[in-house]
C-alpha cells in the first residue's frame, strides 16, 4: 500500500452551500475536481467504516479515495458547543471527509486502511473547517498537503472498507484559454491622428455619433408631427366656431288675413234684399257678393262693383 496520502473535506457552513473546504493539491484541475466530487457521494455510515472509490485520472494511473460521510458535531472541530451543527433551517450538516491514495481500489481493499490514517486526515482539515465555519462565503478553499500514512504493521483498529461503486472516469480536460499578453510588456502603439480625435468625431466615436444623430433626427421628426397635429386641431376648431356663428332670425312671412271682411256699416243692407246672400246662407260665404257703398257725389243708390248679377239687377231696377 502507498505510504503517502492527501486529505480532503467537503462541507458547508451555516450560511454557505456545500463545497470543497480542503482539496488534495494533486486534484486542483477543474476536471479532476468534478471527478472527485462525483466519486464521494453516499449516506452516513457506521463508526469505524469507510467507503472506497477509484478514479481514473489518466490511462494506467488510478487513484483511490477512502472517505466517510457523517453528521458534523461542534466538538469534533473545536467549535463552541456540544451539539450537531445545523444550517439556517435547522437541518444537520453532513460532512464528507477522507484521504486520497495513489493506488488502485483493489490494492487498497486488499491491504486495508488503519483507523489512524483517517484520524490523521481529520486533524489536518479541522483548522480549515473551523475557519470556514467562521467566515462562510469569504473563505478560500485550501489545498491538502500530503502526509505519511501509518505503516501496515502499526497497532490499532482498521477500517471496515466498502466499495462504493465502479471506477469513475475523469472527464476530458477543459480547453485552456490562451494566455493574455502582459500590457506592461508590449507598449501600445500610438493611434494615428485620424483615430485620436476622441470626442470630436474620430473613428472611436463613430458609432456613438451615429446613434446621437438618429436620436436628434427622431426628436425633430416627432416635434414636427406634434406641431402639425396642433395646427390641424386649431383649424378644425376655428372652422367649427365660424360655421356655428350667431343665428340671424329669418323674417317671417306676413300673416295674410282672409280676404273676407265684413262690409262697413254704411254698406250693410237687409239680408232679405240680397238674393245672393239668401242663397249662400248655408255656407256663410260673402265671396259671392261684396257690397260697397256707391261713390260719393254720384247720387247713385245702387252699390258699385257688384259681382252679383242678381243684386246688380235688383239695385238697378
Amino acid at each position: 500500500m502507498a505510504e503517502v496520502a492527501w486529505p480532503f473535506l467537503i462541507g458547508r457552513a451555516r450560511n454557505d452551500d456545500y463545497r470543497f473546504v480542503v482539496i488534495p493539491e494533486v486534484m486542483t484541475d477543474p476536471s479532476l475536481i468534478v471527478a472527485l466530487r462525483s466519486s464521494t457521494s453516499g449516506d452516513p455510515g457506521e463508526p469505524g467504516t469507510a467507503l472506497v472509490r477509484e478514479i481514473q485520472v489518466a490511462p494506467g494511473a488510478p487513484v483511490t479515495v477512502v472517505y466517510r460521510v457523517f453528521r458534523a458535531r461542534a466538538e469534533d472541530y473545536g467549535i463552541p458547543g456540544e451539539s450537531l451543527l445545523t444550517d439556517l433551517h435547522g437541518r444537520p450538516i453532513l460532512l464528507t471527509e477522507g484521504l486520497l491514495i495513489r493506488d488502485a481500489a483493489s490494492s487498497v481493499m486488499a491491504s486495508g486502511v488503519p483507523q489512524a490514517a483517517l484520524n490523521q486526515a481529520h486533524d489536518l482539515v479541522t483548522p480549515a473547517f473551523r475557519q470556514f465555519w467562521a467566515q462562510g462565503g469569504g473563505f478560500t478553499r485550501q489545498a491538502g498537503q500530503p502526509f505519511t500514512m501509518p505503516p501496515a504493521d502499526s497497532p490499532g483498529a482498521w477500517l471496515g472498507l466498502e466499495l462504493a461503486g465502479p471506477a469513475t472516469q475523469t472527464p476530458p480536460p477543459m480547453p485552456q484559454m490562451p494566455a493574455l499578453a502582459d500590457p506592461a510588456a508590449a507598449p501600445v502603439p500610438a493611434a494615428p491622428p485620424s483615430q485620436a480625435r476622441g470626442r470630436k468625431g474620430g473613428p472611436r466615436n463613430a458609432p456613438r455619433n451615429r446613434g446621437r444623430f438618429w436620436s436628434i433626427a427622431a426628436f425633430v421628426l416627432g416635434a414636427i408631427v406634434l406641431v402639425a397635429l396642433v395646427l390641424a386641431g386649431v383649424v378644425l376648431l376655428a372652422t367649427h366656431v365660424l360655421s356655428a356663428g350667431p343665428r340671424v332670425p329669418m323674417p317671417s312671412a306676413p300673416v295674410t288675413r282672409s280676404s273676407t271682411r265684413r262690409p262697413p256699416p254704411e254698406a250693410r243692407i237687409a239680408v232679405h234684399d240680397m238674393p245672393c246672400l239668401r242663397d249662400d246662407r248655408q255656407s256663410r260665404s260673402l265671396r259671392g257678393c261684396l257690397l260697397l257703398p256707391p261713390p260719393a257725389g254720384t247720387g247713385a243708390r245702387s252699390p258699385s262693383q257688384s259681382s252679383c248679377p242678381q243684386c246688380s239687377a235688383r239695385w238697378s231696377g
